[in-house]
């Protein structure tokens, strides 16, 4: 069964088992080398973690930019208009 064009069109795929056809391990998402959905969770949870990190990333940049803006004009003596 060919199951790479349900995966293409999947939210998120997940191929098991390197004994998988090459298209689906191409076409999914996530590829777990082993046959075995024990380690399914561990692989939604670093995800979130990871998705975690991301955002804290990009609002903790956000707030440094305009803080930084000011002191960053007066070094280059540089003042809007």
């Amino acid at each position: 069964m060919n199951d790479a064009p349900a995966m293409a069109i999947a939210t998120v795929g997940i191929a098991m088992g390197a004994a998988g056809s090459d298209v689906a391990l191409e076409t999914a998402d996530v590829a777990l080398m082993a046959d075995d959905l024990n380690h399914l969770p561990f692989v939604v949870g670093l995800s979130r973690q990871t998705s975690r990190i991301i955002r804290q990333n990009l609002w903790l940049s956000l707030g440094m930019s305009p803080s930084s803006f000011p002191q960053a004009c007066s070094a280059c003596d540089w003042a809007p208009r």
